[in-house]
């Protein structure tokens, strides 16, 4: 309406709340007289007595100009030694990281322990990190009333504010805005270099007014919405669209939720569980992409790391530490459009993984796969037997098969045979628990391998059961498979690619079923073919540009 020069044409503005600040302090070009503060059951009969044409302003796009007036308002209200705090922070520190914090509904329920870890491995890389803490801001007001429930919130935050500063090491400088009025929290918006915040009110007030860049985490349910149609998204004029954590990431809470006095079950205010090191890769990139031209500040983590290539591989071989990162990975290594999962349990990686078409199989899964189910995610509760008997058929291939269902050698064989009907040339396999850390884990009965690790002491969950012999298997009678195997306690990657150095060690599989954890240790080093992530990636990539180069199946002629 400024814009429009239509201000001087408004009879009256009725204000009910002013939160971003006094209207005829951002906009003084409207007359006081023409302002009338008004409570909300107030209005109808101010409305009607009046006999006014009303116009509401709600959803409004937030153009350039009116969020700098907003901000140099709000700027006039802060005193002097909070604007010096704000300048000394911008000139010593480099990122600052506003962080947000959240409670009750739509918030990540891990959040103390995963914003903590994620702070600290910022700060091994940027160790001039400073960290804003942000939450319930209060409002302005002319009265100056503080509202009972905001205390309540404040004060809750403010204990899980002292919680993540418990577990972060006492260098790391944090500035806590949670409970300070809203022009306060803005005025250090403005400062920060990038932020990691909920969806919802508490990002707009770090990306609507100050268009910082960001990433925000939520939700599966609102990770559904088309972008354009998140609400941070779109509202502001060159607005710097957040990253989202991707829904891999993601797990939501299926219970319901308090909100303003009542339980709440919509599944927009869904609680989520959340990978803080998905979360944690996101806000790294982001940091990294920041140029910083700040004086008296040492190299930035974009130079640290960049010059030692190592650090960096080091880093992307932990960004596929996971299960479901690195089968993440491999999906986009031949663009897998269906995926099967044999052996899901509660579904901690199956519901991670982001494949079009996901296939899963469990005799008795542990979760609601009722919350999953959709044309394109399917659930089979039967053996794997009677899916590879009965049902595999209806899918007629995979691109990517993820073996991890019994924990034994004839079990998890038959099933890698039985796979092999529903694979094409571009197939990859993923098989779980191949490197047992301990003899009992390498027991292929559970109970007689938990009763031996409680009877001397050995507390490790870890059982593998001796599913590192199907290893041995391929390596014998499989010689049109190449595959590696990823550290720790072991998944090995399987594709189609002859190994030129094929020669069988055992020559028989009676021989291979009746090893023992000591052959295994024999073994291990030159059979497992244990290697780092990015070698493995690398490998599969080499491999899928390999055939791509080959001429097609088809063109080929037997003489």
């Amino acid at each position: 309406m400024y814009e429009a020069g239509y201000l001087y044409k408004v009879d009256r503005f009725l204000v009910l709340n002013e939160p971003l600040g006094y209207i005829d302090e951002i906009f003084p070009e409207i007359p006081s007289e023409k302002v009338k503060w008004i409570k909300r059951e107030e209005l109808l009969e101010e409305i009607l007595d009046n006999n006014y044409f009303v116009i509401t302003f709600d959803y409004a796009f937030i153009r350039e100009n009116l969020a700098e007036r907003v901000y140099q308002t709000l700027l006039k209200k802060c005193s002097s030694a909070l604007q010096s705090e704000v300048e000394k922070a911008r000139k010593k520190h480099f990122p600052i990281l506003w962080v947000s914090i959240r409670l009750g509904d739509r918030t990540w329920v891990s959040q103390v322990e995963g914003i903590a870890n994620i702070i600290k491995n910022l700060w091994e890389n940027f160790p001039n990190l400073a960290i804003v803490i942000d939450g319930f801001s209060l409002p302005e007001s002319r009265e100056g009333f503080v509202n009972p429930q905001h205390e309540a919130t404040i004060k809750r935050e403010k204990e899980t504010v002292r919680t993540i500063l418990s577990l972060l090491p006492p260098e790391i400088k944090v500035y806590d805005t949670v409970g300070c009025w809203l022009h306060e929290s803005i005025v250090w918006a403005h400062a920060i270099d990038l932020y990691l915040a909920h969806h919802g009110t508490i990002q707009h007030k770090v990306g609507w007014t100050a268009n910082k860049p960001g990433v925000v985490h939520t939700n599966r349910k609102i990770l559904k919405q088309p972008l354009s149609s998140r609400a941070g998204a779109w509202e502001r004029e060159n607005g710097i669209v957040p990253v989202y954590v991707p829904k891999d990431y993601i797990v939501d809470i299926n219970e319901t939720v308090y909100r303003q006095g009542r339980w709440n079950s919509h599944p927009h205010l869904k609680n989520y569980e959340c990978d803080w090191k998905g979360v944690y890769e996101e806000v790294l990139k982001l940091a990294l992409s920041i140029k910083d031209e700040r004086v008296n500040v040492p190299l930035n983590a974009e130079n640290q790391l960049r010059s030692n290539s190592q650090t960096i591989k080091t880093m992307n071989d932990k960004m596929l530490a996971q299960r479901f990162q690195r089968l993440n990975a491999l999906a986009k290594i031949n663009c897998t459009a269906k995926y099967l999962e044999v052996g899901v349990f509660r579904g901690a990686t199956f519901n991670r993984v982001n494949i079009p078409f996901k296939v899963a199989v469990d005799p008795k899964f542990r979760f609601n796969t009722n919350d999953y189910t959709d044309r394109n995610t399917i659930f089979h509760e039967v053996t794997s037997d009677e899916f590879f008997a009965k049902l595999a058929s209806e899918y007629d291939s995979f691109d990517l098969i993820y073996l991890d269902g019994l924990h034994t050698f004839e079990q998890t064989f038959r099933d890698f045979c039985a796979s092999l009907r529903y694979s094409h040339q571009n197939t990859i396999w993923l098989i779980d628990d191949t490197h047992p850390t301990s003899l009992f884990s390498a027991d292929p009965d559970p109970r007689r391998a938990r009763r031996l690790q409680k009877l001397v002491g050995d507390d490790s969950p870890n059982w593998m059961g001796d599913v590192y012999k199907v290893v041995f298997a391929i390596h014998d009678f499989f010689p049109q498979f190449s595959y590696a195997t990823f550290p720790g306690h072991g998944q090995t990657v399987v594709w189609t690619e002859t190994r030129k150095d094929f020669a069988p060690l055992w020559n028989s599989l009676e021989k291979i079923s009746r090893m023992k954890y000591d052959d295994f240790l024999e073994f291990r080093d030159s059979i497992l073919k244990i290697r780092n992530p990015s070698e493995i990636i690398k490998a599969l990539e080499k491999a899928t540009i390999d055939r791509e180069s080959l001429p097609s199946s088809k063109s080929l002629v037997m003489t």
